[in-house]
């Protein structure tokens, strides 16, 4: 697998960290981050920002990082539920029906 990104990542052109952070409003240490320990979507997922490691250098591609930026922020959010307050009063009475017919 690695040899996989190394090969797809260099057919994309490389960059370095530097001039990728220049691509977007970020600082140069937060793509190492990224690339590290990854970043966590809303749901929980952690997701990694494709790179290579050559000496001394940590590389990535533009579309690697068009790639992470979208699995991101294209992670849908789970729907809150939210009741209404005649939906919490009917639960409250059934709960304290039930305790009535536990005997509680």
């Amino acid at each position: 697998m690695a040899c996989e990104t190394f090969s797809t990542l260099t057919a994309e052109g490389l960059i370095g960290l530097g001039a990728a952070a220049r691509l977007i409003p970020v600082h140069p240490a937060t793509l190492t981050r990224w690339c590290h320990r990854g970043a966590k979507t809303p749901t929980g997922e952690r997701i990694h920002l494709e790179h290579v490691r050559l000496p001394g250098r940590i590389m990535t591609t533009e579309a690697a990082l068009r790639r992470f930026l979208t699995a991101i922020t294209a992670t849908p959010v789970p729907a809150k539920t939210t009741r209404t307050p005649a939906k919490r009063r009917k639960a409250a009475e059934d709960a304290e029906a039930e305790l009535r017919r536990m005997g509680v």
